[in-house]
Order: C-alpha cells, then sequence, then structure tokens
C-alpha cells in the first residue's frame, strides 16, 4: 500500500494492488462517516484501486487513523484542524 498526496491537492489517498485491501479502506471510510472517492485503474497488465479522502474530512482521518509520518500529518494539519 502506498499513501500519498493527491496531485490535484483534493484529497490524501493511498493506492494498493489488493482489492481486499481497498475493499476494506472503503467499508471503513464509509462507517467512519469520511467523504471519499476510489477508482480502480490498469497498468502493466495489473489492476490497482485508489482511495482519496477529501480534504474537508482530514480532520475525521486523523481523529480515527494515526499517521506516524510527520511530513503527512503537518500536510493534513494544514488544511483542516484537528477536531
Amino acid at each position: 500500500m502506498h499513501i500519498q498526496k493527491d496531485k490535484m491537492g483534493n484529497g490524501f489517498g493511498l493506492s494498493t494492488s489488493s482489492k481486499e485491501l481497498a475493499d476494506f479502506c472503503i467499508n471503513l471510510f464509509k462507517k467512519l462517516n469520511l467523504s471519499f472517492h476510489s477508482c480502480p485503474w490498469f497498468y502493466n497488465n495489473h489492476y490497482y484501486h485508489q482511495i482519496y479522502v477529501h480534504k474537508k474530512d482530514f480532520h475525521k482521518l486523523l481523529k480515527y487513523i494515526p499517521l506516524k509520518n510527520n511530513e503527512k500529518i503537518n500536510y493534513l494539519k494544514s488544511y483542516a484542524p484537528v477536531a
């Protein structure tokens, strides 16, 4: 799994080649009422899955899913106050 900033600046996401992990994250984000979108994409004869949380819900993301990377935490905090 790879966690990344959305290149468009609209979200914070992850990409994985695991359909099971993608489904788990989608179900978790739904349960946590996080605003997100997801899309599969095909590259080099393999399917990948991307899931992005919209920046309006960054504070919820930090509340429910602890991150350890200070650069990513600071990026998320710069868009929404942590509740």
